[in-house]
């Protein structure tokens, strides 16, 4: 509250917004890491297999 008196309500809002979007980027990148993650487990799962033309 003290900062919106310095600086007034424009530079406030400003910085609210480049805040919001560092935590938006930080989470964009939790998430890229939590998928690449969760494929990483899924192929040490899966067994590859090889189809033909007919198989269905």
């Amino acid at each position: 509250q003290l900062e919106d008196q310095e600086h007034g309500p424009y530079e406030s809002r400003i910085n609210q917004i480049i805040e919001l979007d560092e935590e938006r980027r930080a989470s964009h990148q939790r998430h890229v890491r939590f998928r690449e993650k969760l494929k990483k487990l899924f192929d040490k799962k899966v067994t590859p297999r090889a189809f033909s033309v007919g198989d269905l």
